[in-house]
């Protein structure tokens, strides 16, 4: 799933103030078009995917600004055994757990395993280095059970430029022996990181029939994370601050990014010119501008309210899904 954004000027100019946004999500494929690095003026995606088949297709078709690495990315250098399985997207570093997937509707048949495969797993502190990339901006992870990982081998860019994320999170053993939500939740926090948003999906077991009525049990979703801006710190910090407030806008987190935009006008991000103050305070208004046109609907569901209609928990509290 990629991250569903709506557009902004103000926040596409407030890109430009500083460096380049670096999206790198592990796990792409089919990732040909990211919304999010779209909606910039100057970013970049970089893509790993371990599948040759998939990599080619990624690689022959991949837009100004992608590239693409045939690579299973882990939380170090060393072989692994990458289980495919008939579902393509369910393919991983870790064994499907057929056992418990099997109590599910149609959940064995995506997980069964057709191929075993040696591959050569890198991690991200050292990997992007090595190809030049020293700052990572955003990271997304759709790897299958092998999150937490991944992310115990990117720590320097959890503990430095990383302002966001956005992975997949299982709530019950999937794989075997899979970290689930709750360690990942607790690590990432570790560093700062918020969760700001969660999706669920539901499987309704197998000894049910399909034309009965039931909740289903919660098995895994998709969590997004924002990083708490006070974290920043050193020169840099000023810089990581308006790219998070770049990212929350664009995800739709909109009072987190004018939280953070005026902690930088208060220069709890590091000093400001006259000229970056006058700047970031004429592309606030600009983006309050927009946001109020874009709220008219919000303000006529107010105004039922007034009149004694009662509305519905997600209107008033205004919720958006944030992925497609």
């Amino acid at each position: 799933m990629s991250v569903s954004v709506r557009p902004f000027r103000s926040l596409a100019a407030l890109a430009e103030l500083a460096p380049e946004i670096v999206y790198v999500m592990c796990g792409a494929r089919g990732e040909v078009r990211n919304r999010l690095t779209a909606a910039l003026p100057r970013a970049r995606f970089l893509g790993f995917e371990p599948d040759e088949k998939a990599h080619q297709q990624l690689a022959r078709h991949a837009p100004p600004g992608y590239t693409y690495y045939k690579a299973a990315v882990g939380g170090r250098e060393e072989n692994r055994t990458l289980y495919v399985t008939r579902e393509p997207l369910c393919s991983s570093l870790l064994k499907p757990n057929a056992s418990f997937c099997g109590r599910f509707t149609d959940c064995a048949a995506q997980i069964e395993v057709v191929e075993q495969r040696t591959v050569e797993t890198v991690s991200l502190n050292n990997f992007l280095p090595g190809a030049g990339v020293t700052s990572c901006d955003f990271l997304e992870l759709d790897v299958q059970g092998a999150e937490l990982e991944i992310l115990q081998g990117a720590g320097r860019f959890l503990a430095g430029s990383l302002v966001g994320l956005k992975t997949e999170a299982e709530f019950s053993p999937i794989y075997e022996n899979q970290p689930v939500f709750a360690a990942l939740d607790e690590y990432l926090r570790g560093f700062g990181f918020m969760l700001f948003d969660l999706t669920r999906n539901r499987y309704r077991r197998a000894v049910m029939a399909r034309d009965l009525i039931t909740r289903g049990q919660l098995l895994w979703g998709d969590a997004l994370y924002l990083r708490d801006y006070r974290r920043f710190t050193g020169s840099a910090a000023k810089e990581r601050v308006l790219k998070l407030c770049v990212i929350a806008g664009l995800v739709g987190f909109h009072d987190y990014a004018l939280e953070a935009w005026e902690f930088v006008l208060q220069e709890g991000a590091g000093a400001i010119t006259e000229i970056e103050r006058a700047a970031l305070t004429n592309i606030r208004a600009q983006y309050l501008g927009e946001l109020h046109g874009r709220s008219t609907w919000l303000r006529i569901l107010s105004r039922f309210g007034k009149l004694g209609l009662k509305l519905s928990r997600r209107a008033r509290t205004a919720q958006f899904s944030w992925v497609d």
